[in-house]
């Protein structure tokens, strides 16, 4: 191409009008898609087998968030809309405790800080829209769009960077550690800053870090915010909170005000979930109860109760059979019958068996559709009580995929058509579906499902179906996962 050609070329470029739009899509405690992959090709786990925590990224299934991120155009792609040129960056960032082909942190897991923690993973999606924003910085760039995603702790990181997007109106990311002999040099460097449009403006935000934002003279804002039951649950020793049942998160920036998002912030939680670990976020100053199914709104934020626990919403439940240690605690057993986690039971079967202690041991058995719930006791103490369920489906989040797709199209959100029959896609010319198989609605689901989509009731053999094979009992006797005293879950205000 000659000279001359190269700068009519430029010149035309110089009167077209680009918006860049972006996606940020962060996934949940202990779940990781790359690390899913690896399992499902084939390769090594790196965890140690008998280390609890340390592999459990790679014996999950995918979740939502990365679903979306599929669904939403690939990065550097572009679309002609009207007079404008969309050009689109699309990140997944791996969920919080996990580490891209190698073992998870049982401390980013547990504690949801750290180099794995929840901040550490905003913050690394954070460079990523920056680095994609940097490489347009000739363009003329009339605005920046940017969708936020993420489930379970993924969502308090993505809460956290939208928090910090709209103080800044702008695309920024972290400072730069200079290395030196005697430790780190915190200072910021205007490291590839130059361009018309690129100028730095600081920002102190809680703790001890400070961040330059870039292009915040092109008007910059979010667009919609979409997530899966959002669960900080974040505990920080170094700063004597050891509990992370509390409201207290430290640095992280939870709250997102009302006209965040120009289109909607939705928020789809899990009526199922009460582990006292698990405390929900919600994104409303007077929370949903989430005992039944319920929307509530405020402004243009949603949010919606959906049966289901913690990962029957965001996704990543493999489907098989399931066994869990229900403590010694009557009222569990109690609750797993009458919720029909097994099906409809049968009369306990009871025998007596070897001495314990000197006394008998009484073990029942009771025999579901579904499975069986052991019970053993000694002089009617129960001290072991076990629940085995023959298969649990993990497509039920596909319901919940379903539904914010459908929030999320409604919104103008640029994302590929899953097939729902009453949902029109943004953008013509749609290619197809590259995880068809992934997002598809079991038949025997497809009605529930489209009740769900229109806020409908469920009749009471859908209740029961959804009860017996697809809702995962998430709280068992075991550290970290106990329920509640009162069996309902802890709610926080926005």
């Amino acid at each position: 191409m000659t000279e001359q050609l190269l700068k009519d070329k430029r010149s035309i470029c110089e009167t077209c009008k680009f918006v860049l739009r972006i996606g940020l899509f962060f996934d949940g405690t202990g779940n990781n898609a790359y690390n899913v992959s690896t399992r499902l090709a084939g390769g090594e786990l790196p965890g140690i087998d008998n280390m609890p925590l340390t592999s459990d990224s790679y014996k999950s299934d995918y979740t939502n968030i990365w679903k979306l991120h599929r669904l939403y155009p690939s990065s550097h792609s572009q679309k002609n809309v009207e007079d404008e040129t969309y050009i689109y960056g699309n990140y997944y960032i791996e969920g919080i405790g996990t580490d891209t082909g190698n073992i998870d942190s049982p401390n980013g897991q547990i504690s949801g800080s750290g180099d794995y923690g929840v901040l550490a993973k905003s913050e690394k999606g954070a460079p990523q829209a920056w680095e994609f924003v940097s490489a347009y910085a000739s363009y003329n760039i009339t605005r920046i769009e940017v969708d936020v995603f993420g489930f379970s702790r993924g969502a308090a990181a993505a809460r956290h960077y939208a928090h910090v997007l709209n103080l800044l109106q702008a695309i920024y990311g972290p400072y730069y550690k200079t290395a030196r002999p005697m430790g780190y040099n915190r200072t910021k460097t205007k490291q590839n800053m130059e361009g018309e449009k690129r100028r730095v403006m600081y920002l102190k935000v809680r703790g001890d870090k400070s961040l330059y934002s870039v292009f915040h003279e092109i008007p910059t804002k979010l667009q919609f915010i979409g997530l899966f039951d959002t669960v900080p649950s974040i505990s920080s020793p170094r700063h004597f909170d050891f509990s992370p049942q509390n409201n207290d998160h430290g640095s992280v920036l939870l709250h997102l005000p009302v006209g965040i998002a120009e289109r909607k912030v939705v928020h789809l939680t899990a009526i199922n979930e009460r582990r006292k670990n698990f405390a929900l976020k919600s994104i409303l100053s007077s929370p949903v109860g989430c005992e039944v199914p319920e929307v509530k709104t405020q402004g243009n934020h949603i949010e919606e109760c959906l049966y289901g626990s913690h990962s029957d919403i965001g996704g990543g439940y493999l489907s098989g059979g399931t066994e869990v240690d229900l403590g010694t605690n009557p009222s569990a057993v109690e609750r797993a019958i009458d919720e029909g986690r097994i099906g409809s039971v049968d009369d306990p079967f009871c025998e007596t068996t070897d001495a314990y202690y000197s006394a008998q041991v009484k073990e029942c058995t009771y025999e579901g559709e579904n499975g069986r719930i052991t019970q053993k006791s000694v002089n009617d103490e129960i001290f072991e009580a076990t629940m085995q369920r023959d298969y649990v489906d993990g497509a039920l989040s596909q319901i919940a995929l379903h539904k914010m797709h459908a929030y999320a199209v409604s919104s103008n959100v640029p994302l590929i058509p899953i097939q729902h029959e009453d949902e029109v896609g943004t953008l013509t010319e749609q290619p197809a579906n590259p995880i068809q198989g992934l997002t598809d609605i079991p038949d025997e689901l497809k009605l529930i499902d489209e009740k769900t989509h229109n806020n409908a009731p469920l009749s009471v053999e859908e209740q029961k179906l959804l009860n017996r094979k697809y809702i995962h009992n998430s709280d068992k006797d075991s550290l970290g996962h106990a329920p509640t005293k009162s069996g309902k879950r802890v709610i926080f205000a926005n």
